[in-house]
């Protein structure tokens, strides 16, 4: 709901005792909040290694002071799970907003069943606008998220300071490690960044855009992909939709925090030469043309934004991110929002030579065309990442004519499970990959990466093959393979029945290594032992 409908509602309910509410509300903007507005700044958790992240989220909003309402992510790990954190955000009205309210505490459980209290390791809470406050929650996980595809439910969360309480939804965020993964860095960070268009001291201590975040890591003589995901949520809903944008910035040095000033609205101040626009979702709300990324349908509540990844030149060592709201109509209908949580993840070394890489196909004046596979050879069910380098080492300027399809066999492939592009779009269809990359300048290269898994059924020896055919203008098709061997699957043998030896015909009776006639002698050794006490004893 709008601060405008907010204001409209207490006018009408109240009467001439409105404006002495509005009032009081006034006169206590000032009061001391529990926290003031917290950029993504804290470092949830950052290691190195052959790992990645999977992110999911679930709204909750409906009926928000019911305790028996539950919030599911499904979450699919598919590696070995090392670090898991749980997020669950709310909005609540307190008059001055002194402090307090919010629920650090609520019931969680995977898959229906036992279920576990928890407290959060952390709360971030704000006063955002008049009296309304954002209270964020991160609770560790790490020792109850699994492999595979689970269910993780969150319940007897409670957001109960009056009608204009919501609860937003619940996140989940999960590290995995898998041998098949390139060498990479990976860095969650969180806080509470709250953004309102109209903001001004006044009504709020929130600024009108977003802080700043950013992530650091080493350079690299080559160009790589930034993969992000953002947890958002409390979107303003229309109608009409407002709008607001996504901007991102690499570089070299030092991170510069803030790509453009968060106060002024429009047109943004001081922003940064180097920072550009990410487009949004072709469902988004356009403005000046663009679409806005974080539409009211997916994220009023709690939501995960996971754009194609942002590339970044070789040499660069940051990453930044910054939303915008704004309107080029009127400055009350920017979008206002919440953005609590930053996953990254980013290769560390330049993709490996070609180990097992199929026959290279160039005809004259065509870009260059490889594929290779790390590792390769893998064990059924592990995953497996492919790679391809396309190099234009022509003269001629390809414009929106390059396309690649991958298509994964069934017979060696259980499931596709990433794609990314360092240039254009990647599409997952079933077993079907599609990229788009669209243009390609005399002495470009663009690499692509499909990560799969080995159907946890196939016989050791066995060889798994993928091919990719490039299409460029109107020449004829090419394909380039690549194969990963099969190890060790696990042979069942038939239970044979032992004979009364407690041994399989034929096998060897193990004494230890010992000469077989060592242990009937020990036997005997021992018999005349036991009998000679007895006869002392009787004696005796």
């Amino acid at each position: 709901m709008s601060k405008e409908s907010v204001i409209r509602n207490i006018l009408r309910a109240s009467g001439r005792w409105g404006l002495l509410i509005l009032l009081c509300l006034y006169l206590t903007r000032s009061l001391p909040t529990t926290s003031a507005q917290t950029p993504l700044t804290t470092v949830r958790y950052t290691n190195t290694g052959n790992l990645a992240y999977v992110a999911a989220s679930v709204g909750m909003q409906a009926d928000s002071t019911n305790p028996a309402t539950v919030g599911t992510v499904t979450l699919n790990v598919p590696g070995t799970p090392v670090a898991a954190f749980l997020y669950w955000a709310g909005v609540e009205w307190r008059a001055g907003f002194a402090g307090g309210g919010g629920d650090n505490q609520v019931d969680f459980a995977v898959d229906g069943g036992p279920v576990t209290a928890l407290t959060a390791d952390q709360t971030y809470t704000q006063n955002w606008i008049y009296a309304y406050g954002h209270f964020v929650y991160v609770e560790d996980v790490t020792a109850a998220v699994l492999s595979g595809s689970h269910n993780y439910s969150v319940s007897n969360f409670v957001m109960d300071a009056g009608a204009q309480a919501r609860r937003l939804g619940v996140g989940l965020i999960a590290v995995y490690s898998d041998p098949g993964l390139p060498v990479s860095q990976v860095i969650i960070i969180d806080g509470l960044n709250s953004f309102i268009p109209g903001s001004n001291p006044s009504v709020s201590p929130s600024p009108r855009h977003s802080a700043g975040s950013c992530v650091s890591f080493p350079a690299l003589a080559t160009a790589r992909t930034l993969n992000y995901t953002m947890l958002v949520g409390d979107i303003t809903a229309g109608p009409p939709e407002r709008t607001h944008a996504l901007w991102a910035e690499t570089g070299t040095g030092a991170p510069p925090g803030n790509l453009f000033d968060t106060t002024p609205l429009s047109p943004l101040t001081n922003l940064s030469p180097d920072a550009q626009r990410i487009a949004g979702p072709a469902t988004g709300v356009p403005d000046a043309g663009n679409p806005s990324p974080f539409s009211a349908a997916a994220f009023t509540e709690l939501g995960t934004y996971t754009p194609t990844g942002l590339p970044v030149p070789a040499n660069d060592e940051y990453g930044c991110f910054q939303i915008q709201t704004f309107s080029n109509v009127s400055p009350e209908t920017g979008a206002s929002g919440l953005w609590l949580a930053l996953a990254s993840a980013i290769p560390l070394a330049q993709p490996a030579a070609p180990t097992v890489a199929g026959p290279e196909i160039v005809a004259p004046n065509d870009p260059s065309f490889v594929k290779w596979v790390n590792p390769p050879e893998a064990a059924p069910g592990q995953t497996v990442r492919w790679t391809m380098a396309i190099t234009n080492d022509t003269n001629d300027t390809y414009i929106n004519s390059v396309l690649v399809d991958d298509a994964v066999d069934g017979t060696y492939f259980a499931e596709i499970i990433e794609a990314t592009a360092s240039k254009g779009t990647a599409t997952i269809n079933g077993l079907n990959v599609h990229y788009d990359i669209g243009d390609m300048a005399p002495g470009e290269v663009v690499t692509l990466t499909l990560v799969t898994r080995l159907r946890s059924d196939l016989a050791s020896g066995a060889t798994a093959t993928n091919t990719a055919t490039i299409t460029i203008r109107s020449r004829p098709p090419r394909s380039v393979s690549a194969s990963v061997n099969i190890l060790g699957a696990a042979v069942e043998r038939p239970i044979e029945e032992l004979p009364a030896t407690g041994y399989a015909p034929g096998a060897q009776q193990d004494s230890g290594g010992l000469p077989p006639w060592v242990v009937p002698a020990a036997a005997g050794v021992l018999l005349l032992l036991i009998a000679g006490i007895s006869s002392a004893r009787r004696r005796s």
